[in-house]
């Protein structure tokens, strides 16, 4: 896997800077829904199957918890199925300065040469670049009274800053001088079904999606972008306008570090 970073030094005398290096690898998980779909528990009892889930992860900088510096980053856009596991081989990898460094990403729109961690097919690439989006979406939701299948791309390019680590509440990562340090960028399907913004969700539906595609049983960008979001808070009203702007922050929500480890949310 071709990429390009950059990393340095920023003050000469820091334990970092002297300490010699690490590796950081970098996986990305859409947990068991988005390989195997979920069952929803609730009165409508759909199952929701995902055929394809494309994203981005990249901008990745780690910075000194103190100065807030930044001792390295890896400025590639790297694009992934989320139906696939990502396997260790596959994994993002690129050196940093030991000692503990905060842990920053973003999920922005890849440009059509961007680098692929899964294999993703050209068409759907060229779509998420010129359409703007940072995650593409295919799959239906059927509870064997009503089948709706969606196909649509959200469209929030969001910054993730001072991530926790969900392993063990920590900040960040702590880089071990010769060492190979795992950290896993969890993606939370539920989010996209989450009836609420800014909080974790309690419970998902699909019924929503499903109405928007009563007529034709389909659901797509034209269906989303025509319809006015509902009861938004005044906090996301500057953002949050259609149902396609709800699904896109909603979603830029649930992209977490190592599970649950939650990050300061910057919607670009």
């Amino acid at each position: 896997m071709g990429r390009s970073w950059i990393r340095w030094c920023v003050v000469a005398s820091c334990a970092a800077c002297g300490g010699g290096e690490g590796e950081l690898l970098v996986q990305t998980w859409g947990e068991e829904a988005g390989v195997n779909g979920f069952n929803i528990v609730d009165e409508d009892a759909f199952f929701v199957g995902i055929d394809e889930w494309v994203t981005t992860v990249g901008g990745f900088r780690l910075t000194d918890p103190e100065t807030g510096e930044v001792v390295a980053e890896d400025t590639e856009t790297y694009l992934l199925d989320l139906t696939r596991t990502v396997e260790p081989e596959e994994a993002i990898r690129f050196p940093v300065p030991v000692g503990r460094q905060r842990f920053g990403f973003a999920n922005l729109v890849p440009e059509t040469d961007a680098v692929r961690v899964t294999p993703v097919g050209v068409e759907t690439l060229n779509r998420m670049a010129i359409n703007g989006y940072t995650h593409w979406i295919e799959g239906l939701g059927s509870n064997g009274k009503e089948t709706v299948r969606f196909s649509f791309g959200l469209t929030k390019p969001t910054r993730y800053e001072g991530c926790e680590n969900g392993a063990d509440g920590s900040d960040g990562v702590e880089i071990v001088k010769n060492e190979v340090r795992p950290i896993e960028i969890t993606v939370h399907p539920d989010h996209l079904l989450s009836p609420r913004l800014g909080v974790e969700p309690d419970a998902i539906s699909f019924r929503l999606l499903a109405d928007v595609g009563e007529d034709d049983g389909f659901v797509d960008n034209a269906d989303l972008e025509a319809l006015v979001a509902q009861n938004v808070a005044p906090a996301y009203a500057d953002r949050v306008q259609t149902l396609l702007d709800f699904l896109s922050v909603s979603m830029s929500e649930g992209m977490h570090v190592n599970g649950r480890g939650l990050c300061v949310v910057d919607n670009l």
